[in-house]
């Protein structure tokens, strides 16, 4: 997070140099958000409310754009920065503010992220771009690799997506084991596996090559449909269907 002073300005906003109870009482960031409804608040302000109050000689609708501004105005690098341990870089914003903010943009991200399975269910996953799509806010912005399942019913409408392991594939006969269980216990008939490289490289290593000889040919036996194997990165995924490698010599 780039560090400025806390007198660091880029734009000029006229309610800052006020005190809230100065301000109209309609104009005020909490009353408008009853009145006129959440999307009528900027940004500053929505952040204003989760503030609660300011800091000495500024009050919170100021401090909420001496935030913004150190982040130029995007929630999401500041959702990044404050995730991996940076500080706000202005002076006297404490552990108590820093926390309520993460709490409030963690809370924005889940709320897409339930939308995203709400409009996802009942819908058919059909190719690697649909399951990409599918699983795309479990696996975004990991430093580190996760393996997943996918698990389907006859007609391909995904029932559950399930971590199996967290780390990297460094252990392939584990990690079939775990997923073979799972797939018996729940009774479904299908799976696509999914991991992520954090480095973002397309290419299939010599153990993701591995692990899908063995599933698909362990999901054989039991007569189990492994429809894929994405591999999955911020912008973009590599899929064994796709480049007519699932199965072929196995």
């Amino acid at each position: 997070m780039p560090k400025h002073d806390k007198q660091y300005r880029t734009d000029y906003y006229p309610m800052d140099h006020i005190r809230m109870t100065d301000i109209a009482e309609s104009e005020r960031p909490r009353e408008k958000l009853l009145t006129q409804g959440p999307k009528a608040l900027s940004d500053a302000e929505l952040m204003a409310i989760q503030l609660g109050t300011g800091l000495q000689g500024i009050n919170a609708l100021q401090l909420a754009h001496l935030i913004l501004d150190s982040v130029d105005k995007n929630l999401f690098r500041l959702y990044e920065a404050l995730s991996t341990g940076c500080a706000i870089p202005i002076k006297g914003v404490g552990m108590a503010k820093k926390a309520n903010i993460l709490a409030c943009l963690e809370l924005g991200m889940r709320t897409v992220s339930h939308k995203k399975k709400l409009d996802d269910e009942g819908k058919q996953l059909t190719n690697s771009q649909m399951i990409y799509d599918y699983i795309y806010t479990d696996l975004y912005n990991l430093s580190h690799e996760e393996l997943w399942v996918v698990l389907f019913n006859q007609r391909l409408i995904a029932q559950q997506k399930i971590r199996i392991s967290k780390g990297g594939l460094t252990n392939s006969t584990a990690d079939i084991r775990v997923i073979l269980s799972t797939v018996l216990r729940l009774e479904l008939p299908a799976l696509a596996l999914v991991h992520n490289h954090p480095g973002g490289s397309l290419q299939p290593s010599k153990d993701d090559d591995d692990v899908t000889m063995q599933l698909y040919k362990a999901c054989r036996l039991i007569g189990i449909s492994m429809v894929d194997h994405v591999i999955f990165t911020d912008n973009g995924y590599y899929s064994y269907l796709d480049n007519g490698r699932l199965g072929v010599g196995m």
